[in-house]
């Protein structure tokens, strides 16, 4: 996005860095500088030095410096072109910039207007209607928390929005693009949000830019929400953040799954909590966890799909190297339900109480075995095996190695030579009645596929395809690496070459040089026989993989509303459950 030179120099000359910063950090004078807790780290002893003199801040803990649009950008995760709108807005400096973003403005300030509009209207049907003012008494909700989060309500109505906004002369176009209303088949307009408890979107600078709507009566979708559109991109936001942003409060911070949670967790003075969008959470929504809490904490609910959603935020987390306390509440309860029951005092207990990542994990994968089975029992070594070996420092996993062995009640020097033998031998798949609780070990397999492909141009042609899939789990350099070598003309590749010449960042890197410690026998000796049986069990774990990608994407149908199932989503629908049907006699028959 461009902007004039100008106009970032004028921004930078009229804000007083000391006053912006002084917004979110407590600063104190300190000579010629002013001097506060780092708002990028956590610290207890100030380091975080603000220059009024040299319009500068520095911090002598982290490192992170910069000037005052350095300091929003990353401080409230703005783009450059938000930061200097944000500044430009709060010091009343006119932005001169190109005729498409003046465009872009015009219609994204109509967008918030039609959208405070809408917002308004649902709070005022909310105020009048009596079924949905008696659900919010049901659910324990004051009137206090209804105003505090705009609450509102979509009538039962096929087209009360949309007659309203027409009445005020909006243009229909505008609210299908931001998901409001909807065509059918006749051309006739619809309202999308119909009978449903109303969840106004609110952007750090009080904008409202979606809706999420609970269906309040039987309803195929529970919740549905607003598309992305000019002004929503919903991995980019988290639901109540805005409360946080204009709080001074950030030493925690707790991500829940729903609007619900949220606002009964604030509502008994947990006013940290924060929900993602409807979606699976984003590295843009852990990041902001990480911004405005010193300490993050997941609580998901305790069903399934909850202790899922919480393994696969853990490792968002894990990428941006934060490792979030974990919340376990008891069977059946969802943090709403919980904080109600038993109140603030005891939900601080869980929270100063949460388990880290690795008991959470440990935990959850020896929940899925029989340990009374010794089949069972050692499947669930191996995959005890194969999350322990990640943890990179040695004097942790041994705590782990020790702390499992006690709880299973097996000697904890036996479990150690099955871990070893786990990181060190070729994994191989027990196709056994467990399989099911047992996860994909493809990521392991392809590690041993890599050490084939380079130890033979043959083996590699044979290969090829599944080494196609480490580009699913961000390891195409290797591919790269080995394709290249067989261009020059080499008969085979070194695997200490090749590990040298990888990213620092890749963690295959130790795992892909233990495994190559193993001989890989000839070809013409033996072995296309074992090439056999690894492409068997590549197959197997790729169909097992191929079958929960089809079971999500058909869940993500069943999750829509009704009137978005069109003919050729229903298409799409029957073709998957066909397709599911067919991977699941491969997996069976081996075919």
């Amino acid at each position: 996005m461009f902007f004039e030179d100008d106009t970032v120099k004028k921004i930078k000359e009229n804000a007083n860095i000391v006053n912006i910063i002084g917004e979110y950090v407590e600063l104190k004078r300190t000579g010629k500088n002013f001097k506060g807790l780092c708002p990028f780290h956590r610290e207890k002893t100030p380091s975080f030095v603000v220059s009024e003199e040299r319009q500068f801040y520095k911090c002598f803990g982290c490192g992170e410096s910069g000037d005052v649009l350095t300091f929003i950008m990353k401080r409230n995760n703005m783009s450059f072109a938000e930061a200097v709108e944000y500044l430009a807005d709060k010091l009343g400096i006119t932005i001169d910039n190109t005729m498409e973003r003046r465009r872009e403005k015009i219609d994204s300030e109509k967008y918030y207007r039609i959208n405070e509009e809408v917002r308004k209207f649902y709070f005022e049907i909310l105020i009048t209607n009596k079924f949905a003012r008696d659900y919010l008494r049901k659910r324990g909700i004051e009137d206090k928390y209804i105003n505090k989060f705009f609450l509102g309500y979509a009538p039962d109505s096929w087209d009360m929005l949309y007659t309203h906004m027409m009445r005020l002369r909006y243009n229909p176009k505008d609210l299908e693009h931001l998901g409001l209303i909807g065509i059918s088949k006749n051309g006739s307009y619809f309202d999308k949000f119909r009978n449903r408890l109303m969840f106004p979107i609110i952007d750090i600078r009080k904008r409202i830019i979606g809706f999420g709507g609970r269906a309040l009566g039987e309803d195929y979708a529970k919740y549905i929400n607003s598309p992305e559109s000019t002004i929503y991109h919903k991995g980019q936001h988290l639901y109540a953040l805005n409360e946080i942003h204009n709080s001074n409060y950030r030493d925690k911070i707790v991500l829940v799954e729903g609007y619900m949670d949220v606002i009964g967790l604030h509502q008994k003075g947990i006013d940290y909590s924060v929900a993602n969008l409807g979606t699976a959470l984003t590295e843009n929504q852990a990041k902001l966890c990480a911004r405005y809490g010193k300490s993050v904490y997941l609580c998901y609910d305790s069903d399934q799909a909850g202790l899922q959603a919480t393994e696969r935020a853990i490792e968002i987390f894990k990428n941006i190297n934060i490792y979030p306390g974990i919340i376990k509440l008891d069977d059946g309860y969802d943090p709403d339900d919980y904080v109600k029951q038993f109140g603030k005092e005891a939900f601080e207990a869980k929270i100063k109480n949460a388990m880290n990542p690795i008991d959470f994990q440990t935990d959850l994968i020896i929940s899925r075995y029989d340990t009374n089975d010794p089949v069972s029992l050692g499947n669930l070594i191996v995959e005890l095996g194969q999350y322990l070996k990640n943890i990179h420092s040695e004097v942790v996993r041994d705590e782990y190695i020790n702390k499992i062995a006690s709880k299973l009640e097996i000697n904890p020097s036996s479990f150690r030579k099955d871990i070893a033998k786990v990181e060190l031998d070729r994994p191989r798949f027990i196709k056994t009645e467990e399989k099911e609780k047992v996860k994909s070990v493809l990521p392991v397999l392809l590690v041993e596929c890599i050490t084939f492909a380079a130890a033979d141009k043959r083996y590699y042609d044979e290969l090829e395809y599944y080494l196609s899939l480490l580009e699913k789990y961000g390891l195409s350099e290797i591919t790269d690496y080995i394709n290249a070598q067989y261009k020059l003309g080499k008969d085979k590749v070194s695997i200490e070459e090749m590990i040298n010449s990888l990213p620092q960042k890749l963690f295959t890197k130790q795992l892909i040089k233990d495994l190559s410690k193993d001989d890989v026998p000839e070809f013409e000796t033996g072995g296309s026989k074992i090439l056999f049986e690894l492409i068997k069990r590549l197959e197997y774990n790729r169909l097992l993989g191929l079958r929960e990608d089809i079971k999500r994407d058909i869940s993500m149908i069943l999750a829509l509303d009704a009137d978005d199932m069109d003919t050729e989503i229903k298409k799409r629908l029957i073709l998957l459950m066909d397709r599911l049907k067919e991977v699941e006699v491969e997996l069976k028959t081996g075919r």
